[in-house]
């Protein structure tokens, strides 16, 4: 299952690439936003959601602990505990039931922020496909324009 929805950021990441070979106005920015986008969803998911999977999937990893944000957590305890401030002492061991929940938490926001990244994405590809539309439209008026006027000369000669 990894391995096809890594497929698919790598086929995103191509298309976007590929789009952005044009390199004219609309490109550089439509295309190169929703590129920059599109590497922000991946970059969150890689290095927050995916570390915070696996500990949830194996919380007794003290390896795992030491790597993901739950670390940060428990050495923003101790300080407060070392200082006085607060009166509890975190674990060094395995997850805690509530640091568990924060893993869970930790792993929706970073799901929530990719899913707005990616719907930016959607965005700005359908904005850029509307407006290609929009001045494709307008060059066709454009050149019926032109066509009418060209008859018309050649009728009053």
């Amino acid at each position: 299952m990894s391995a096809l929805l890594h497929g698919m950021m790598g086929l995103g990441i191509i298309g976007l690439v590929a789009k952005l070979h044009r390199w004219n106005e609309m490109a550089k920015y439509f295309d190169g936003g929703s590129l920059a986008l599109f590497m922000g969803a991946v970059c969150m998911y890689l290095g927050v959601a995916v570390p915070n999977l696996r500990l949830l999937a194996d919380p007794s990893n003290v390896k795992l602990v030491w790597s993901s944000a739950i670390q940060t957590q428990r050495q923003s305890q101790m300080e407060a505990f070392e200082k006085g401030t607060s009166d509890f002492k975190p674990s060094d061991g395995p997850m805690t039931q509530d640091e568990k929940v924060a893993a869970i938490r930790i792993v929706s926001a970073s799901n929530t922020i990719c899913a707005i990244l990616l719907v930016g994405v959607l965005v700005l590809q359908i904005s850029e496909w509307y407006l290609e539309r929009q001045e494709a439209v307008e060059a066709e008026k454009r050149r019926r324009q032109q066509a009418k006027e060209l008859a018309e000369a050649k009728k009053d000669k």
